[in-house]
């Protein structure tokens, strides 16, 4: 295996990116709390923000513990992988602006809150999830782990989905007819695609 070149300042870059990461990500929260949950919505809060973590944390530990499953030896795709995270927490964020005061941290929607349908809204219903997958994909290629790749991808993954089928259901109950309206020339996460 090739040694890189300044491997000290490539990990000051890749632990800057991820606290930076997760400092606008509180910070969002923060700033958007919402005035009540359901039991449901706390729970699927829950697990849509512990498995993801976990998943990081094991990914963490498998990429140390089990240094020779890299997926590659050139600090090209380390780069591409910090670009690609800067990517997703930019797109997370245009969508948590673009919905401005209706933004909350969990699935409840407010009184005479409309369907927003401009900039990425108008393209995906949910943008800050594909933001939130993209950051993952990009955390996973820097940390250059084949295992914690397939973890942290598939576990998150799996969250995103199971987040969007239950915000699907309750958007459309709570909504009604404009949602389904929107639903109807929208995907859902990926432009063009699903």
């Amino acid at each position: 295996m090739q040694r890189w070149f300044y491997p000290h300042l490539w990990a000051l870059f890749f632990w800057f990116t991820i606290f930076g990461w997760q400092v606008i990500e509180h910070r969002s929260g923060f700033k958007h709390k919402p005035a009540q949950r359901t039991k449901a919505g706390l729970r699927n809060d829950i697990v849509t923000l512990l498995v993801p973590t976990l998943s990081m944390f094991l990914a963490f530990i498998l990429k140390f513990v089990l240094p020779d499953s890299q997926m590659y030896t050139t600090p090209v795709l380390f780069w591409l992988g910090l670009v690609i995270t800067w990517c997703g927490i930019l797109l997370r964020q245009v969508a948590i602006k673009t919905l401005g005061k209706f933004f909350v941290t969990t699935i409840i929607t407010q009184p005479n809150q409309p369907v927003i349908t401009s900039g990425v809204y108008r393209y995906i219903r949910h943008p800050s999830y594909l933001g939130g997958l993209i950051t993952i994909i990009g955390v996973s290629l820097a940390l250059n782990s084949l295992l914690g790749a397939v973890l942290m991808i598939g576990a998150t993954s799996f969250v995103i989905l199971q987040r969007i089928t239950f915000e699907e259901s309750y958007l459309l109950l709570q909504m009604g007819r404009p949602y389904r309206e929107y639903t109807k020339h929208t995907k859902k996460l990926l432009p063009f695609v699903w």
